[in-house]
């Protein structure tokens, strides 16, 4: 079955040449030009993924992702925008989006992040288990999911690969390098800030499931995840 995309994009010809493109690639694809459209759909259409520019009319980008999140929507959300600089990429995970992709960016290098993101290639073989256990939680690798005790938690891609990978690795302090070149796959610079909001959201998401570990900072290093 195909995986379905909305494209939230007001320049028009920018919308239609990434949708042909995305349909080229096995996509289902339908486009919007504004937030309020773009929401109005997602109530009545279910989507694996939402594409979705910063800077639309109605409802801007920001503002339609951090709203979806309430709604806790089950889409991946990309926002792809024109802002670039760092504290717009921290604001725009902040609310809630999977990936912060900056404008220009190939369409097929887009594709291959929507690929990654909606698990087309073929998983991580580093852990042989399907289901990692830590404390009260427990993750499912084969339905990329989380619980704590027995409870569903909602976390974004990004937020389930950075608990998946300090699990795997539980009691080793694990530096903000580490985690964005695997987490993110790439050198960034000066985003380890971006790899703190993420994990600041994940924190908060396990202590309202009173989950029994915790995520602590290490001091000129990164992260350590480790029973509360």
């Amino acid at each position: 079955m195909k995986k379905s995309i909305l494209v939230v994009e007001d320049e028009l010809s920018l919308a239609k040449i990434l949708k042909f493109d995305l349909e080229r690639a096995g996509f289902f694809v339908k486009t919007s030009i504004s937030g309020i459209e773009a929401y109005n759909i997602s109530k009545s259409e279910k989507f694996d993924c939402m594409i979705i520019d910063w800077m639309i009319p109605s409802i801007n980008g920001l503002d339609l992702i951090k709203k979806l999140r309430q709604e806790k929507t089950k889409s991946f959300l990309i926002m792809l925008t024109a802002k670039t600089t760092e504290f717009d990429a921290i604001e725009g995970l902040s609310v809630g989006a999977d990936l912060y992709l900056k404008k220009p960016i190939s369409n097929r290098e887009l594709i291959a992040q929507i690929k990654a993101l909606l698990g087309y290639f073929e998983e991580d073989k580093t852990v042989a288990q399907e289901v990692l256990s830590f404390g009260n939680i427990k993750v499912d690798l084969k339905s990329i999911r989380v619980f704590i005790n027995n409870a569903e938690i909602r976390l974004t891609k990004l937020e389930y690969d950075v608990l998946r990978f300090l699990i795997s690795n539980q009691e080793k302090a694990i530096s903000r390098d580490v985690l964005l070149n695997t987490i993110w796959g790439f050198n960034y610079d000066g985003a380890t800030r971006i790899v703190d909001v993420h994990i600041y959201n994940l924190k908060k998401k396990l202590k309202q499931f009173n989950a029994t570990l915790t995520i602590k900072a290490i001091r000129g290093v990164g992260y350590a995840i480790r029973l509360a």
